[in-house]
């Protein structure tokens, strides 16, 4: 967070707007900061991530709020109640975007689905953005942006890449560890603390969802 920036509090999203990477500001800082609907500001807790601006609700006006959903509280860090820093931002149009699966699937023929129900959202280097394929909510992290920049905006041409490097890799370590004893909480930490000594922070996207102690015992 900037000095510069507009100090706002967390408030929830409507449903309506889950899933959408939009932010609705209480009106009185929309106005005092110039922001108009489309514009992109910059949401900044404990980490940065993007939103666009969505058109305020009359009732929060000097409520000092911002309301997002919990796919951008994940990306920015914070929770309901956190107080995150807020910025105008001009997005860069997006050439390539490089996505990667947190779970080890293949996504055969979906870049140009990706590629449509993305068009529009604005993203940065190391969100996580949540899609629905045949109903199923997938988490996809961003890797890489051409060109890079704090903030780029997905359009009808920008090229969409899913890359199975990542969990792949995750996938051979953690087994690898799971199959020789360990649990699973210790197996996928010692992967997570791998990754960023490496200086790659996507390992942290992979949770387990079983028992964390769960692990294979020789007979």
């Amino acid at each position: 967070m900037r000095e510069s920036d507009k100090v706002l509090r967390v408030a929830e999203a409507r449903t309506k707007d889950v899933g959408r990477g939009i932010a609705r500001i209480d009106p009185a800082v929309l106005e005092a900061l110039a922001l108009e609907e489309g514009d992109t500001i910059v949401v900044a807790g404990t980490r940065e991530t993007v939103a666009v601006v969505a058109p305020p609700l009359p009732e929060d006006r000097n409520r000092g709020v911002i309301r997002i959903d919990g796919n951008l509280r994940r990306n920015a860090g914070v929770g309901i109640d956190d107080k995150v820093g807020v910025r105008k931002v001009e997005p860069k149009s997006a050439r390539r975007v490089v996505l990667a699966p947190t779970e080890s699937l293949r996504i055969m023929g979906g870049e140009e689905y990706l590629a449509q129900i993305l068009a529009g959202r604005v993203v940065t280097r190391g969100d996580i953005v949540q899609v629905r394929v045949m109903g199923r909510p997938i988490d996809l992290a961003v890797v890489s942006t051409n060109p890079a920049a704090d903030a780029v905006l997905v359009e009808r041409g920008t090229e969409i890449k899913v890359s199975q490097t990542l969990a792949m890799r995750v996938a051979e370590q953690f087994f690898q560890s799971w199959l020789s004893g360990q649990t699973v909480e210790t197996a996928l930490r010692a992967i997570r603390m791998d990754f960023l000594r490496q200086g790659n922070i996507f390992g942290l996207v992979y949770t387990p969802y079983c028992w964390s102690e769960l692990k294979i015992e020789k007979q």
